[in-house]
């Protein structure tokens, strides 16, 4: 009755140094189940300290695989931050450049309505009225229930 897969210790694989283990519970497992063989409590020093052995070679395997992920993840956190900084940046600038662009155009706007102003005062005062009888109209309009 063999319950540890032999698939799981490929060779060059995570689990590989797990061989001695797989062998010795293999070995119990085949004593337990054959009467004639002695149990697993009678297990020799040899094979004790193999597994004790087996045992600390994978809890070394296991820290040291640990300590590579918790260094690949500090590395994609450094990583994500400076993309997260750059965008920031990048997009800070670019809002920066639209304000620019708009006071720029508001200047320019408010410059072309001075000269209208000066250029044609009659023309401006009849628009200006019109838009706001316009507004008004609207504004009175809107509260009709």
């Amino acid at each position: 009755m063999l319950w540890w897969s032999p698939d799981v210790c490929t060779s060059g694989g995570p689990f590989s140094n797990l061989r001695t283990l797989q062998f010795f519970f293999w070995n119990i497992t085949y004593m337990n189940a054959n009467d004639n063989n002695p149990t697993a409590t009678d297990r020799t020093p040899e094979s004790l300290e193999a597994l004790k052995q087996a045992g600390e070679e994978l809890r070394a395997k296991a820290t040291d695989s640990a300590r590579d992920v918790r260094a690949a993840a500090e590395r994609d956190a450094a990583r994500f931050a400076e993309i997260a900084r750059e965008w920031w940046h990048h997009n800070a600038q670019s809002a920066n450049e639209a304000a620019q662009a708009v006071r720029g155009e508001t200047a320019a706007f408010g410059r072309r309505t001075e000269t209208y102003v000066r250029d044609e005062p009659m023309k401006a005062v009849l628009i200006a009225a019109a838009v706001g009888a316009f507004v008004a109209a609207f504004l009175v309009g809107g509260r009709r229930d």
